[in-house]
């Protein structure tokens, strides 16, 4: 929320629809639910705390994630911490996460960092695509670790590699020096 204005916002949400959040929340109480009101952090965080602590619980034999949200690929383990998409109904093991995103879950964040989230309101990098960003994480296996000259990229055929060095150099992205 510091370094990005337009993250998470509530702007373009229906009104009718965000209104119905507090009587949702309180309803859930009344009928005895637990529930974790986020008011400083996100529900994408809560949801990536239960399922570290659940993770961490060696009587929990499999982790559940209920959402298809793109973030939350980045808690996925093997096939001990998955995700489901009750949409599509299916099961997003680590394997699918790389499958899907050309990254391993300890990629999902710097992936999305470039190609952006409309879920999260964060547009993402001028140039990146699904494609382009994939190759950059997984090869360098995080944005920090980018050579900020493209002469120093060992991505072949990586297109446009110039343009997009100097659109990372523009946003102060990537901090390698090879």
């Amino acid at each position: 929320n510091d370094l990005y204005a337009g993250y998470k916002t509530s702007a373009g949400m229906d009104p009718v629809l965000l209104d119905q959040i507090p009587v949702m929340e309180e309803a859930l109480v009344a009928c005895g639910f637990t529930t974790w009101a986020m008011v400083q952090w996100e529900a994408d965080d809560a949801l990536a705390a239960a399922a570290a602590v659940a993770e961490a619980d060696s009587r929990v034999q499999q982790v559940l994630i209920v959402t298809p949200d793109k973030d939350l690929g980045q808690c996925v383990r093997g096939t001990r911490v998955v995700q489901y998409d009750r949409r599509k109904d299916e099961i997003v093991d680590e394997a699918a996460v790389v499958a899907k995103f050309g990254v391993p879950p300890s990629g999902i964040a710097d992936y999305l960092a470039l190609v952006g989230d409309t879920a999260d309101g964060y547009p993402g990098l001028p140039g990146f695509g699904a494609k382009s960003a994939a190759a950059v994480v997984a090869r360098y296996g995080s944005l920090d670790h980018i050579p900020e000259s493209a002469a120093d990229w060992d991505i072949p055929g990586l297109r446009g590699a110039d343009k997009l060095a100097r659109t990372l150099a523009e946003h102060q992205i990537g901090r390698a020096h090879v």
